[in-house]
C-alpha cells in the first residue's frame, strides 16, 4: 500500500518508520499545505494520512469536513495532542484510521498498514491502493539546464567544460561519536578504508572520487545518455556491508553508512581543484545525503530512477520529495529474527 503523510512535524518519520522499512508499503511525505493540491490533482492510489497536530482548531475542523466530503478517498487523522474529542466520529465520517497521541510516540505498525488495507478493499472496491507508476517520459533537463553527455568514460571530458554527471554521496554514519572514542590517526585510517572501497566498487562503472570533505564525499560516473549502471556497484556496497565490515574495516564495532544517487550538471575540474566548484546538483546530492537520507539507507531521484535498469525498480519504492524532486529508497534485506 502506498501511504502519503500531510505533515509539518518534524518528528513524523519517527511515527512511520517501520513502514518505511517494509517491503510492501511505502510512504511519501507532503508539508499540509500541499494537500489541496493534491486532492485537485492527484488524489487515488493512495491512503492519505493528516496530520492536524500544528492546524487551529478551525482550519482542522474544516480539512475534516472536506475529507469527509470525498467518498473515493480514504483518509486517516494524526492527531499527536488528543485534540478530537470523538474519534469515533472520524470513521462514522469515512475516515480509516486515527493515530494518536499514544500511537504517534509506539510508531504504526505493518501489521496495522495490512489490516487497513484489508479493510480498504472492501470498502474502496474502485480504488485500486499501490505504489505510483513513474511516468514514461524521461526528464531531458536538470534544474532548467540541458543534460550534457560526458560520454561512456572519461576520454571525451574536459577540465573546464560543464558535463552531467551520476552523482554519488557517500558518507560514513555517526563517525564523529566513534571518533571521541578512538585517536585521530585510527579515525583516519578507518576513513581511508571507506575510500578505497568506493574507489574499488566503482571503478568497473567508471566512477571517480572526486570532493572528499571529513567522513564523506561524491563519486562522479559519466553520463552517456543510456541506461544508468551506476546503481549497481551502490547496491552492492549496501548489501555486501556486513562482509566490508569485517574485511575491509576490521573493527569490533559496524560501521554504516548512506549513500544518495542523483543525476546533474556541474563544471568538471580535477580533483584537489573543486575548492570553487559551484553546482546546484552537487549542492542538492549533499544536502539529499546529509539531511534527508537515514543512515545506513540508500536514496535516488526520480532523475536517476528513470534510467536504471528496469528489473532494478522494484529493489526501490518512493519515499517523498526532497527540495522539489521525487526520491526513491532501496529495500533493505530484512535482519533474521
Amino acid at each position: 500500500m502506498d501511504l502519503v503523510v500531510f505533515s509539518d512535524n518534524n518528528r513524523i518519520r519517527n511515527c512511520f518508520g517501520a513502514i518505511e522499512r517494509s517491503r510492501k508499503h511505502s510512504v511519501r511525505y507532503h508539508p499540509v499545505d500541499e494537500l489541496r493540491g493534491w486532492l485537485r490533482n492527484g488524489r487515488t492510489n493512495a491512503l492519505v494520512y493528516v496530520d492536524i497536530g500544528n492546524m487551529s482548531e478551525s482550519a482542522g475542523t474544516r480539512l475534516l469536513r472536506q475529507l469527509a466530503r470525498l467518498s473515493d478517498v480514504p483518509h486517516s487523522v494524526i492527531d499527536p495532542a488528543n485534540r478530537i474529542s470523538d474519534p469515533a466520529a472520524l470513521l462514522r465520517s469515512g475516515a480509516v484510521d486515527y493515530v494518536n497521541r499514544s500511537l504517534f510516540a509506539e510508531g504504526v505498525s505493518p501489521r496495522r498498514i495490512d489490516e487497513i488495507a484489508e479493510f480498504v478493499s472492501n470498502t474502496y472496491p474502485d480504488a485500486v491502493i499501490q505504489p505510483g507508476r513513474l511516468d514514461k517520459a524521461v526528464d531531458t533537463t536538470i534544474d532548467g539546464r540541458a543534460l550534457v553527455v560526458s560520454g561512456a568514460d572519461w576520454s571525451g571530458v574536459r577540465a573546464g567544460k560543464e558535463y552531467s554527471f551520476y552523482m554519488l554521496f557517500a558518507e560514513l554514519d555517526n563517525v564523529v561519536d566513534y571518533a571521541n572514542r578512538t585517536s585521530e590517526r585510527y579515525t583516519m585510517s578507518v576513513v581511508g578504508s571507506f575510500q578505497r572501497l568506493l574507489e574499488r566498487a566503482s571503478a568497473h562503472y567508471q566512477g571517480r572520487l572526486w570532493i572528499w570533505r571529513d567522513f564523506g564525499g561524491v563519486v562522479l560516473f559519466p553520463f552517456d545518455g543510456q541506461t544508468c549502471q551506476a546503481v549497481l556497484p551502490c547496491i552492492r556496497m549496501i548489501l555486501n556491508r556486513p562482509l566490508d565490515n569485517i574485511e575491509q574495516f576490521d573493527l569490533k564495532t559496524s560501521l554504516s553508512y548512506r549513500f544518495s544517487l542523483h543525476l546533474g550538471n556541474t563544471v568538471y575540474q580535477n580533483k584537489g581543484d573543486t575548492a570553487h566548484i559551484v553546482s546546484d546538483s552537487i549542492n542538492y546530492v549533499h544536502h539529499l545525503g546529509q539531511k534527508f537520507t537515514l543512515p545506513g539507507n540508500f536514496t535516488l531521484t526520480s532523475h536517476v530512477y528513470q534510467r536504471m535498469p528496469e528489473k532494478l525498480r522494484s529493489l526501490f519504492k518512493p519515499i517523498g520529495t526532497y527540495e522539489g524532486r521525487a526520491v526513491y529508497r532501496m529495500r533493505l534485506p530484512q535482519r533474521p529474527t
